[in-house]
């Protein structure tokens, strides 16, 4: 069993609020990918970040879930947000020190998780490759009809807000053209 599946492991008991089951197997899948395209970055930093950047969800409470949406047009609070990044950094730091993970790496991973959402702007090349992976989600078929309901919007408005985002939500340019050409397969999947 590697580090990474002992985190998936450790991980799904909070992944059971906020589709989390199905978002953070996808957002892994595409932190895998990007790194792939930026061999520079460090892996044993974005793919713990990826598998435990929502993990906070599960500490807030369940009446406010759905009403701190990033980047959402209606509804978002910006506290809620924040409550799952300092949610989440908790429970990071307590998953990988149980796994005697490398303390310095635990630290760079909870400052990504700490502003995954709510910072604006990537701190490392190991930042802006798990804030692309989160974001390209909703780009897909699954992510736009899990997403969508929570804005509230129907599916095919919802994919056609996140297009006009790609420009200012994604800081690399391969997870930009990742996320016009899954805009492209997920219209077509949902028409």
């Amino acid at each position: 069993m590697t580090i990474y599946d002992q985190i998936i492991t450790a991980c799904q008991p909070y992944w059971q609020v906020r589709a989390n089951d199905i978002h953070i197997p996808v957002v892994y899948a595409f932190a895998q990918q990007l790194l792939v395209a930026h061999p520079a970055a460090d892996p044993t930093i974005v793919l713990p970040a990826a598998l435990l950047h929502d993990n906070g969800y599960a500490n807030v409470p369940e009446a406010l879930l759905f009403q701190g949406l990033a980047g959402a047009p209606t509804g978002f609070r910006p506290d809620i947000t924040r409550l799952h990044e300092i949610e989440g950094v908790k429970i990071a730091r307590t998953i990988l020190a149980a796994l005697n993970y490398d303390p310095t790496k635990i630290e760079t991973i909870c400052t990504i998780i700490d502003g995954h959402d709510s910072r604006l702007e990537a701190l490392s090349l190991e930042d802006a490759l798990v804030k692309d992976a989160d974001k390209l989600w909703r780009f897909t078929a699954i992510g736009v009809q899990t997403s969508s309901p929570w804005m509230p919007m129907a599916p095919l408005p919802f994919l056609a807000y996140c297009v006009t985002k790609i420009e200012r939500w994604f800081f690399t340019d391969t997870a930009q053209r990742m996320a016009h050409q899954l805009s492209t397969e997920t219209c077509k999947k949902l028409q």
